[in-house]
């Protein structure tokens, strides 16, 4: 990892600030992952009901190969692992 070397690093006073800012940005991450996490999940489930590629990348805003090539591999695992 490199120094920081800019000028404008934040020390002192607004040091308190920077760090309420970094929590929220590591919460909102955290949100992301979990949300992605039941994205995959509904996917996952949508698939086994039967649900085809092409209705999950239009309710996606993707195409069929899209959603596919996004969400195939969890299908991959699944199918495996029975």
């Amino acid at each position: 990892m490199e120094a920081n070397t800019d000028s404008t690093a934040n020390t002192g006073p607004d040091l308190y600030a920077t760090i309420k800012l970094l929590d929220a940005i590591h919460e909102a991450e955290g949100r992301m992952i979990d949300a992605d996490q039941a994205l995959c999940n509904s996917v996952k489930r949508a698939r086994r009901a039967k649900v085809t590629w092409a209705e999950i990348g239009h309710t996606l805003g993707m195409t069929r190969q899209g959603a596919q090539q996004r969400f195939g591999m969890y299908e991959h695992k699944h199918a495996k692992a029975n």
